[in-house]
């Protein structure tokens, strides 16, 4: 709930309600991978690269049920750069991208403060992940593609999402507030069939699906991070 905050320096003795108040909401996020996304794994067969940390940029728009109740729709982007194996004759740089789209609800806390409100946030939607890789000088790989590669890009089908934070609402006027969010965000990417598209050096193209036994290509972790995530509110009354 925002909190009107008279300019003149005297204090509004009823404050404006929220309620049936639409509300447009860019946010930015340093992002913090966690779990196997994050892992950086050599010893692996093969070693596996990790993900840095990143960042998230997003629009909510959103719309107040009442002054302690605010719904909405979520679209956002993450990016992770690649934490690389150092494997021999094998270098590469890249990154993760991470497109989500959600709705969400946010509860303000009754009682809060007169020039800060604090609330909890939940959010459920769909995402895509999908890893971008590098190689110079290029990269050998067998069967079924049996050439050199410029690009390997890995895209993981659709599904589901799920985010949870706590947050606070600063204003600066009675239609304008500061906000920040610690949240975390899992894809449930884990056991989700993927595509992997191969560039050669000749330009040709090559997308694999399957493995050479035939079985579905599927991610093997979820994708998950958690975020500091900053942004500014704007309510239309």
């Amino acid at each position: 709930m925002l909190v009107p905050v008279a300019l003149s320096g005297s204090v509004s003795a009823q404050p404006q309600s929220n309620a049936r108040s639409w509300v447009i909401w860019p946010q930015g996020a340093i992002a913090f991978p966690t779990g196997r996304f994050g892992e950086k794994d050599e010893d692996a067969s093969a070693p596996k690269d990790g993900n840095k940390s990143g960042f998230t940029g997003g629009l909510d728009a959103g719309y107040f049920v009442s002054d302690f109740f605010c719904v909405g729709l979520n679209y956002s982007m993450s990016r992770f750069d690649l934490d690389v194996t150092e494997t021999p004759g094998f270098d590469h740089a890249g990154h993760t991208d991470v497109w989500i789209a959600e709705a969400w609800g946010r509860f303000f806390l009754r009682g809060g403060y007169q020039h800060w409100q604090p609330y909890v946030f939940a959010g459920v939607g769909v995402g895509q992940p999908k890893g971008r890789a590098e190689f110079d000088p290029p990269a050998y790989f067998g069967a079924p593609v049996n050439a050199e590669v410029n690009e390997l890009q890995s895209t993981v089908s659709t599904t589901s999402t799920v985010s949870a934070g706590i947050g606070v609402l600063i204003p600066t006027t009675s239609s304008i507030a500061v906000s920040f969010e610690p949240r975390y965000t899992s894809v449930n990417s884990k056991g989700t069939g993927r595509t992997d598209l191969f560039t050669q050096t000749d330009g040709e193209t090559f997308d694999v699906k399957s493995d050479n036994e035939g079985n579905r290509l599927k991610a093997k972790s979820n994708t998950n991070w958690w975020e500091l995530r900053f942004g500014l509110l704007f309510l239309i009354r």
